[in-house]
């Protein structure tokens, strides 16, 4: 039968009317204000190679495991999971392993394992096999990283399949309450697009929802929607910024950035601190951060193939014009 029972999530209802209902889990420092932990949903992560978004994914499933003790299975496919663990080691030791006594290496290790299930990438998957290798898993959430290193049924055209593919991951999740996140990298389109202007001249922008692979759809069936980008200067290298692009259940928590505000998460130690505050500590760790300005954001954009001139500030502190370095 298709049609509900009318008093069907009455209790959700309730719990909303009279306060109970709880929140997302968060982690303890500015992030949870835009971003927690909910059961049941499907999230996207889009950045371009190279900019540490899977470093930033596995950082924060180890916080959460941490605060909360929640445990996942992770398909890492361009990771050995021998690095992946090295990592999850350190997150949780706040300090590289080589400087662990062995006691506390066995004590790190025993947790991680404890934690963290990983999905054997010496195959490929179709996502159907992926998602039947979840199930049988049994943890609260799951990593999908990156989502093209699946392989694709044959017979069936790319647009009808990514959206059954996100149509499975989505009922996967409705129906156990777990939770999967999915590494995505953008479309050819947005490595075209690079700031002319400014402190970042020449570098990539960051991408938009409509830039991950496959398109828009992917956006408008996820739940929560997160962007990471980094900039390679001097200043910016070790900050990661954080956008989130999407929260499609406020109620239990969490709210959108403003695209020219992203959160920035400073590489502190073996981990990050956002505006000063490392979660795994109480105190602060290092002066506060202020909000990141990319030059108003995309208004100076544009795709790489329009440009043909650039400024910069000269080594004589004037403003010059270049052509365009590609």
């Amino acid at each position: 039968m298709s049609i509900l029972k009318d008093n069907y999530q009455d209790e959700e209802l309730e719990s909303f009317f009279d306060g109970s209902m709880p929140m997302g889990i968060g982690i303890n420092c500015d992030l949870d204000k835009h971003l927690l932990f909910k059961r049941g949903q499907f999230n996207l992560i889009l950045g371009n190679d190279n900019v540490g978004k899977t470093f930033f994914l596995i950082w924060y499933m180890c916080m959460l495991s941490i605060k909360s003790g929640l445990k996942w299975t992770m398909y890492c496919s361009e990771n050995e999971v021998w690095s992946t663990k090295y990592k999850l080691m350190s997150f949780f030791s706040n300090q590289s392993i080589k400087d662990l006594d062995p006691k506390e290496y066995y004590m790190a290790k025993n947790w991680v394992e404890e934690h963290f299930k990983f999905v054997d990438t010496r195959k490929t998957y179709i996502l159907k096999e992926l998602i039947k290798v979840f199930e049988d898993s049994d943890t609260d959430g799951y990593l999908i990283d990156p989502y093209n290193s699946l392989s694709k049924e044959r017979g069936i055209d790319s647009h009808t399949y990514e959206y059954e593919m996100a149509n499975l991951i989505r009922m996967f999740c409705r129906n156990r309450n777990k939770t999967v996140y999915i590494s995505m990298h953008p479309v050819t389109e947005a490595s075209r697009n690079i700031h002319t202007k400014g402190d970042y001249t020449g570098q990539q922008a960051p991408p938009r929802k409509s830039h991950a692979e496959g398109g828009q759809k992917w956006a408008n069936r996820c739940d929560d929607f997160i962007i990471v980008h980094r900039y390679f200067t001097d200043e910016m290298v070790t900050k990661s910024l954080v956008y989130v692009e999407k929260i499609k259940e406020t109620e239990t928590g969490g709210n959108r950035t403003m695209f020219n505000e992203p959160l920035v998460f400073q590489f502190a130690s073996y981990g990050f601190s956002i505006n000063g505050k490392n979660p795994l500590l109480r105190e602060f760790v290092q002066p506060e951060i202020s909000t990141f300005d990319p030059k108003e954001a995309f208004k100076d954009v544009k795709p790489i193939e329009e440009v043909e001139q650039m400024e910069r500030l000269g080594d004589n502190g004037e403003i010059e014009t270049v052509e365009k370095p590609f």
